[in-house]
């Protein structure tokens, strides 16, 4: 099966325009400190592609290429060697804030499974920033709750996350026994592109396995904490039998994001719609006069974790002037009375 042509007919879904010259087209299927590997049409086996140093050095690293990413490729007969001469346009990223800069992780991403296993600690707040990576960078969020053959009946993974984001969809699976996978087949149809992120120890190498029905990523035994231990050491990209792509990227720990107002506001429609009767259009949702938001919260209709998420997406915390907001919507909370019954 060409993978890659596949791939392709679904980006050009997005970029109809994009003609390649006669030039080669590629796909980065991983990346290296000063090579990359890539997949084209006339070849579907993995081959070494490079950059000109000049090029490496003068371009951002965001613009150097990525997972995921189609580029145009000259050919040397002399020394069968594959130069990389642009990078395509990206129709969505998964990217983070690192050292006040975005480190782009992977592109042209139509869907992203948030893998969360039973055996972790549930931390809802980090989920969130999950969900708003994909968000923004343009990609579908779909919750993976993994491990469910070790879930406990006591187990409240499944209804806390559906509690707090009832607008994601929330699959419970077993990659190590396959219960579930069937589920995942809706969002890996045919071209598609899928990333796995979650922390180390969730299951991810294991379902890459799994869904190739072969060991291509190795695997760890978990530890003494009965965590898995981490495996993955890049991001690389898999092509599953029926056609679609699957990146695995290493466990990720640190979230940082530039989040957009509009991304905020998907991810607390509730709250923004309610913005919508403040009395003033620039009211800051903590002290302002007639503030809609904090009446709902006095109220009641709406929960003082969603409340103090709801300011710490709107302006992240690592902004001084923020900090200050989130002290004065605490010292604001210390006022509001519960409501009386």
């Amino acid at each position: 099966m060409n993978h890659f042509n596949l791939s392709w007919k679904v980006y050009l879904q997005k970029f109809p325009k994009i003609t390649a010259n006669q030039q080669i087209i590629g796909r980065v299927i991983s990346e290296h400190k000063t090579d990359w590997d890539i997949i084209t049409e006339q070849s579907l086996s993995s081959q070494k592609a490079w950059l000109p140093t000049t090029s490496r050095l003068q371009n951002d690293p965001d613009q150097l290429p990525k997972v995921g990413d189609f580029v145009l490729l000259d050919h040397s007969p002399e020394n069968s060697q594959l130069t990389i001469t642009r990078v395509l346009p990206r129709f969505s990223v998964l990217s983070r804030l690192k050292q006040d800069s975005e480190q782009i992780l992977a592109t042209n991403i139509n869907t992203i499974f948030i893998i969360v296993a039973y055996d972790q600690p549930l931390n809802l707040q980090q989920l969130k920033r999950y969900i708003a990576m994909a968000l923004e960078g343009n990609s579908q969020p779909i919750i993976v709750l993994n491990k469910k053959d070790i879930a406990q009946s006591t187990d409240t993974h499944k209804s806390e996350i559906q509690t707090a984001l009832p607008q994601t969809p929330v699959i419970e699976i077993s990659a190590k026994t396959q219960l579930g996978l069937e589920s995942l087949q809706t969002y890996l149809e045919p071209g598609t592109t899928v990333v796995l992120v979650g922390l180390s120890g969730s299951g991810k190498s294991t379902l890459v396995n799994a869904l190739l029905d072969q060991k291509t990523q190795s695997t760890q035994s978990v530890n003494k904490e009965g965590l898995g231990k981490h495996t993955t050491t890049r991001r690389e990209m898999f092509f599953l039998s029926n056609g679609s792509c699957l990146i695995d990227s290493p466990g990720i720990r640190t979230l940082e994001q530039q989040i957009s107002n509009q991304t905020t506001a998907k991810m607390f429609e509730q709250i923004a719609q309610l913005t919508e009767n403040c009395k003033f259009r620039n009211c800051d949702h903590s002290k302002s006069e007639g503030c809609a938001v904090l009446q709902a919260l006095q109220n009641q209709e709406i929960s003082e974790q969603e409340y103090q998420d709801y300011l710490l997406f709107l302006n992240p915390p690592n902004n001084l002037s923020q900090k200050k907001l989130v002290q004065s919507a605490r010292r604001t909370k210390r006022k509001i009375k519960p409501k009386q019954n």
